[in-house]
């Protein structure tokens, strides 16, 4: 019988099996699940493609130590989502990925989750991103990102890159522990005792 390296049982179990299939794909699918209603708030345009972009970021860097959307897009993306995303390249980073994250708003651009494609032009010339279909682009490239977890030597890099940069370790997962159903279990301020499970 062979022996498998915990380094590499910890990778395909933990963090493909976990982190990716359970928690990344399991969020997003939820996400995309939520009906959409032209002309109204609420469609979560921008929690999807911002959730999409951070996770792309995310998985760039545990992968390959590259952290640049775009670095993922053309390594993982099958090739029609790719050349049909490259013309975009320069407007992930800055336009979408960081005003989402620290403005809310994409800087002069919007999100859509109605449109046809995956970009389009408002009437003033502003470009639009279409949430659902850039998910799914994102969902799909996990196919070819699943491949790699074949390879032992490569689990254990994406091991290491997950430890060095403490991402995530299972001891670190807040598991909840006692009744935090009622206000009289929570804690009144920061030195307060009697809080259970780990942090």
């Amino acid at each position: 019988m062979m022996i498998t390296d915990p380094k590499v049982e910890y990778a395909r179990n933990y963090i493909l099996g976990k982190v990716i299939k359970g928690y990344i794909v399991g969020d997003l699918k939820k996400l995309l699940e939520i009906d959409v209603r032209p002309g109204q708030d609420g469609n979560c345009n921008f929690p999807i493609a911002l959730y999409t972009l951070t996770t792309i970021s995310f998985l760039g860097g545990a992968m390959n130590g590259n952290n640049d959307i775009f670095a993922y897009i053309k390594k993982y993306f099958d090739t029609n989502d790719r050349n049909e995303l490259l013309p975009y390249e320069s407007y992930f980073k800055d336009i979408f990925r960081n005003g989402l994250a620290h403005y809310y708003f994409p800087r002069k651009a919007a999100i859509s989750r109605v449109d046809k494609s995956v970009f389009t032009k408002t009437d003033e010339g502003d470009l639009v991103l279409q949430a659902d279909i850039f998910a799914n682009m994102f969902l799909n490239s996990l196919d070819n990102l699943e491949k790699l977890f074949n390879e032992e030597a490569l689990c254990i890099g994406i091991y290491n890159r997950f430890i060095e940069n403490q991402i995530t370790t299972p001891q670190r997962e807040r598991q909840p522990r006692g009744d935090f159903g009622s206000s009289s279990n929570l804690p009144l301020t920061a030195g307060a005792t009697g809080v259970q499970g780990p942090i």
